[in-house]
């Protein structure tokens, strides 16, 4: 397993007063999962929903990547508690739970109806993302936090702070999977290609 170098750096600004104030409880396990981080095309099929990151109570973190991309296969890291908490406080502390769903769209259809209000720029995108976020610590993990097109929204709408907090957040995310992880612990599933009816 290789060790997460620099990373998440912008979220350990966190001060110690606001860590201990925000951080919720949660178990230091190895095997306890704190936080599923995925996102994908609505373009294609997913035949693997496996999530892109897992994190886990140890700082433990699992990448991985489908058959289908040239990375395929199982990666593991690990974050430093401090990275941990300051990860888990960031969401926790800005409203970013699974109820934060709603509340993000309201956000985004209030800007975009006052901007054709007020005569701005009508926006549509042909190739819709989302970002589904599960987080489960204090008894949260029922229902994912999912948003569409989470970074052309942090840019359309960079006075609703939510957006820009969870736009970050996932920045930092796919920063991670992104990152010189070294060589895959795991081959990544091997994917049936369905049947033409």
């Amino acid at each position: 397993m290789k060790p997460v170098r620099i990373f998440l750096a912008s979220l350990l600004i966190v001060s110690a007063t606001a860590l201990a104030q925000t951080l919720p409880t949660y178990s230091t396990s190895d095997e306890v999962l704190l936080l599923e981080y995925d996102r994908y095309s609505l373009k294609i099929e997913r035949p693997d929903p496996t999530p892109l990151i897992r994190i886990y109570g140890s700082g433990r973190v699992q990448v991985y990547y489908s058959a289908f991309s040239p990375k395929a296969g199982l990666y593991e890291t690990r974050l430093s508690i401090n990275e941990l908490n300051a990860l888990i406080v960031q969401l926790s502390s800005n409203g970013l739970d699974q109820n934060a769903s709603t509340m993000l769209a309201e956000s985004a259809e209030e800007a975009s109806i006052s901007a054709r209000q007020s005569g701005g720029d009508l926006f549509y995108s042909s190739d819709s993302t989302v970002s589904v976020l599960n987080m489960f610590w204090d008894g949260a993990g029922e229902d994912p936090l999912i948003v569409d097109n989470l970074q052309q929204s942090q840019q359309r709408f960079p006075s609703i702070t939510p957006i820009q907090d969870l736009a970050a957040i996932e920045r930092q995310l796919l920063e991670l999977a992104n990152s010189d992880l070294g060589a895959p612990v795991a081959k990544a599933k091997s994917i049936q290609p369905k049947a033409l009816p």
